[in-house]
This record gives structure tokens, sequence and C-alpha cells, in this order.
């Protein structure tokens, strides 16, 4: 021990004899390790993993069948006996640690990253020892299995994954685009009852209403049955200058949920009110509900117009939305106080302060020598407005659909014509705005037939007759199964196209298809 700090002492007396020596020159600092990128361990995926879905998916459901083929893919690359469970279990310690998570599910490996993706992304990630494949769509689904197929299966020995693994793409805009096969995507839904004029609104609590005349329908079940039939009908009584009683007929019901709950149904009532019909009347009328639409009481009185000629002349069709933030209704005015016959105009009136003010044209009749009617309109993903009408323009022999837009809901733009029939007719449309930027239109195409239409991804602004398919029937137009307007909703889960029928075989009433949308959003054209 003493001949080893002998050592060391002389070591050090050299070693300050060399800085000595050296002068004021310092030795040289030892250099820093070098930064080396941290080592990435892979995950090497056999089938002690399990393939998981969630336990609420049924059969057939989209996150179902792709992990249904996820499941296939894997056995056939690599001969092993992967299985497919659900993401049920008694406790959280009983969660397995080898899982490749698909869609949506309770664990909170997949949970974030399935809800921030967009309708038309994908992702493929690794975390906590787990594999999360997510997509909203059959075709972004198919991309995410593909892509984990082919960089980390298909041709290798073993299923190496890197433990940080996180890939995340977005489907083209060709990728994106839809066709609609109502016949095999959709279901066929009847609602008994009254048979024209078939109007959808679903209520924040999710109850889907169905409004056709002056009745209203709830569905708590997105439509799969319906209620008995609710009178929405109000002040819809005239006493003519006779001093009799007529009762008014209500026909196309909009219906808007304000932000207290209020229910509001507007609808137009007309009829003649004189024994001769020497006095026509047409009012658009609203109502009020407090529990969701069972029971109504008067609201307002939009605008009405007593023509003392008898002729069928007035305020048509209301159509509600918001417009810059503002109650807004759209409807067609041929009243001949406000417009020459034979042309009408597209107006709105906006709720402010309690009552109906800001007449606003959207659609000069007269300066597009035009008989614009039928508005339905709504505020588009990017901000714009667009609103589908009927045009007919004096010495011509058919009905033609028509687009308005705006970019801001304050300056409108000149009608431009998407369809016109070759059969002479084509009437009473409908738009919608899908979550991928096309856009569906039906109509009437003859008495007995309601078509639609679709455009291709062309936006709102640029569209024309180039940018839409051939027309499609949607609904049965045997002699016995006339299809009578017709009317589209979409909500987060289905799309609905209605039309009202007068069959003789079966129960009259409106017949619904629908069809859900992550179904819809997933077939390339």
């Amino acid at each position: 021990m003493k001949i080893n700090k002998l050592i060391s002492a002389v070591l050090l007396i050299l070693l300050c004899g060399t800085m000595t020596a050296c002068g004021d020159k310092e030795l040289p600092l030892p250099a820093e390790p070098e930064e080396t990128e941290p080592v990435i361990r892979d995950l090497v995926i056999d089938n002690t993993y399990q393939i998981v879905r969630s336990d609420f998916s049924k059969s057939g459901e989209l996150n179902v069948r792709a992990a249904v083929g996820l499941m296939s893919e894997l056995k056939e690359a690599t001969g092993g006996k992967f299985t497919l469970t659900t993401d049920w279990f008694k406790k959280e310690t009983e969660i397995p640690q080898k899982e490749i998570l698909v869609g949506e599910n309770n664990r909170p490996e997949s949970e974030e990253i399935y809800n921030s993706l967009g309708s038309f992304e994908w992702c493929v990630a690794a975390k906590n020892g787990k594999i999360v494949i997510a997509a909203h769509t059959r075709i972004a689904y198919e991309k995410a299995v593909g892509y984990f197929m082919e960089n980390f299966v298909n041709g290798k020995d073993e299923i190496r994954v890197p433990e940080d693994l996180y890939h995340r793409e977005t489907l083209s805009a060709g990728e994106q685009l839809i066709t609609i096969d109502w016949e095999n995507q959709a279901e066929e839904i009847c609602v008994d009852g009254a048979v024209s004029y078939p109007r959808l609104y679903q209520l924040r609590d999710g109850t889907l209403l169905c409004g056709i005349d002056g009745w209203c329908f709830r569905s708590e079940d997105e439509g799969t049955t319906w209620s008995k039939a609710y009178d929405y009908r109000c002040n819809y009584h005239v006493t003519g200058k006779d001093g009799k009683d007529y009762a008014l007929i209500c026909a196309n019901s909009a219906f808007f949920e304000m932000e207290d709950g209020t229910l509001l149904a507007a609808y137009r009532a007309t009829g003649h009110i004189a024994p001769d019909e020497s006095e026509f009347c047409t009012k658009i009328l609203v109502s009020q509900s407090h529990d969701g639409g069972r029971t109504w009481f008067s609201h307002s009185t939009m605008c009405e117009y007593y023509d003392d000629e008898g002729q069928f002349k007035g305020v048509w069709e209301p159509h509600f939305g918001l417009l810059n933030g503002v109650l807004t209704c759209f409807y067609a005015n041929d009243s001949r106080t406000v417009i020459a016959p034979p042309y009408q105009n597209i107006e709105y009136l906006q709720w402010i302060d309690g009552e109906w003010t800001n007449r606003t044209i959207v659609a000069d009749g007269v300066k597009h020598k035009s008989r614009d009617g039928m508005p339905v309109w709504q505020q588009l993903s990017d901000g714009g407005y667009i609103c589908a009408i009927e045009g007919w323009y004096p010495g011509t022999p058919e009905l033609c659909i028509q687009l308005v837009y705006s970019p801001d809901g304050i300056t409108w733009g000149d009608p431009q014509l998407i369809y016109r029939s070759p059969e002479g007719y084509a009437g009473a449309p409908y738009i919608q705005e899908l979550p991928n930027g096309q856009f569906l239109v039906t109509f009437q195409q003859t008495v007995n037939n309601c078509c639609s239409i679709l455009s291709d991804g062309t936006p709102a602004n640029e569209l024309t007759a180039d940018n839409f398919s051939e027309p499609v029937y949607l609904f049965n137009s045997d002699p016995d199964y006339v299809s009578s307007w017709n009317c589209i909703y979409m909500t987060d889960s289905y799309l609905y196209v209605g039309t009202g029928t007068n069959r003789t075989v079966g129960t009259p009433g409106t017949i619904l298809k629908r069809a859900s949308l992550a179904e819809l959003l997933l077939t390339e054209n």
C-alpha cells in the first residue's frame, strides 16, 4: 500500500513539472463524444400477436372487414395462425401486450390516432409494442393494410416493424372520388302516411325528423322506424271575403333547431279563399315546437300574398339555413306585387331581432328572363354557398336544373345550367355536398321518376353540365310505384334520399333509401 502511494506521488510531481515546462499552454480537452442516433429496436410480429377490432362493431362493418382482410393476408403470406378478437376485457390487467389494433377501438394506443384522422387519411403506427392500423374509408383501409403488407410482410423471412413507426398519408383527389350504387349500397325504408314533398332534418340529440305535407314524423333509430304523424300546421285557416273559413293546403316543410332547443318548421300554405276562386292566398308560415316535434304552436308569418284575380301566384317552397350565422329562409316568389309574370325570383328573409326582414334577391327572374323556383341551399365546406333551383325560360318547353353560387352569401352569380332533360322535364332539385367535395343532385326527371346526378369533384364555383354524371333512377318507377318530389339529407353516419309515392302495391307513403357514408366514401371511379 505504501509503495502504491509513493508511485502516485512521483507521478503527480512529474505531471506538475510537465505543465510548468509548457508555460501557459493548456493541454487540449478531451473530445466530447459524438452524438449518435438512438437505437431503434424492431418489433417482431408473429402469430402471438392478436388482431383486434371493436367489440361494438357488427359483422360486415368497415373496420371488421379490414381486420378480417388483414388476418387473411397475414395467414397467406406467412402460413401462421393469426387470430382475430375484439377489444373487450373484464380487467385492464388482462389486455395482452401483443396486439394489432384495426380501426376504432378502446385501446389508448389507437384511439388518439383514429380520432385525429380526416375522412381520407390513413395511418400505420407502432406504439407501446402494439401495431395501429387506422382509417375511415375502405380505400384508406386498403391503402393502410397494403402499406403494412408490402413494407413489413411480403417476401420477408420475419415481420419486423420499427418500434417508433408512424406513417400517415392522405388519399389523392382521384382516389377520393366516388360513385353511388343505390341498388346495392342502400336499404329502403317506408315512412307510412303522407306522400309528397318529404324533407329530413336531424336534431342535436340524434332524432331524425321527416316532414311530409303538414305532418312531422320522428325516428330515434336513424330512420329504421318512425313515429306516428304529428301535425305541425298552425294558423293555416283564412277568412274569405264571404266570411267563410278556408283551410289552406300546407306542404314544403323546412325544419331548423335554434340554439335554445326550439324547433322551427316553415311551410307554404296555399289555396283559393273565395267561392268563385276569384282570390288566391299564399303564405309562408312558421310553427315552433319545444318537445322535439311532438306538439306545435304558432311562431310567425314569414310572408304572405293575396292574388285578387285568383291566379296561382305567390310565395313558395321555403328552405332554412344559416347565412353568415343568421337564420335565413330562401323561398320562391312569383307574386305580381313583386315580379311581372311569368318570371319568378329566388329570395330570402332573415330572422333578426324577432322579425323576418332583410328581403334579398338571390336569383332575379326578370333579369334572367326565367321562372326560377324551388330553392335548396347550403353552406359549403370552403365557406361559400350554393343553391339548386329549377329554371324555366318562357318559350322553351322544359324545366331545367341550375346552380347559383356565392363565395360569401352576399354576392350571388348568375344561374349555371347543370342538367337539361332530353325527355323535356327536370324539376324540383335538391343538392348535397359530400365530405369529399363531390355534389349529389336529385330531381324529377318525369312525374314518375326521381333521379340523381353526381359531380366529378370540380369546385362549386366552376360546375357546369360537363361535370356531372348521367342521371340514375333512384326508385322503382313502375305505374304502381310513382315517385313524386324528392330530397337528400346527410348525417354523420348516413346519406338519405327520399321521395313520396302513391304506389298501389304496399303502403303509400314516403320512401327513403339510406346508405352508410362509410360504405359510400370508398368506391373509386
